[in-house]
């Protein structure tokens, strides 16, 4: 693998208006929507006396969420992040802290240290020549 390039993990994705929720804790006996078969799915089944909605896809539990449906979406943070900022949810907000966090790195063969070198060596050009940052706004709507 190169050296990570992105950090992620698990957020929560409520309304806007909404003022209770704030942290993983308050997701208590709400209802939450996640995406089948996911991470998201498997921490929000551990949320006591919650309603776990599952949705094949992130937009349907986002579309759950937008009609009052649920209380909160439990997702993947660019995903949830795009959704913010670029694909019609600016009347909903991220709360609290990550829930999990993973870093992203780009897999090579582990025979070919070369590649992960020149890999990182590009990584490190992206950041210092400020490349990476303007990549990152365009798809997420925020810097690193």
């Amino acid at each position: 693998f190169s050296k990570p390039y992105y950090k992620s993990g698990l957020t929560m994705v409520v309304k806007s208006d909404n003022t209770t929720i704030k942290s993983f804790k308050d997701l208590e006996g709400k209802n939450i929507a996640v995406q089948l078969g996911t991470t998201g799915a498997d921490e929000a089944k551990k949320v006591k006396n919650a309603k776990i909605r599952e949705f094949n896809s992130a937009p349907e539990a986002f579309m759950e969420l937008k009609a009052g449906g649920v209380d909160a979406v439990v997702n993947d943070k660019p995903v949830n992040d795009y959704y913010i900022t670029k694909a019609g949810g600016k009347d909903a907000k991220t709360v609290g802290e990550p829930l999990t966090s993973e870093e992203y790195g780009i897999a090579t063969a582990q025979k070919n240290k070369e590649l992960a070198e020149k890999l990182n060596k590009a990584l490190d050009e992206l950041k210092k020549n400020g490349e990476y940052d303007k990549i990152f706004v365009k798809w997420f709507g925020q810097k690193s």
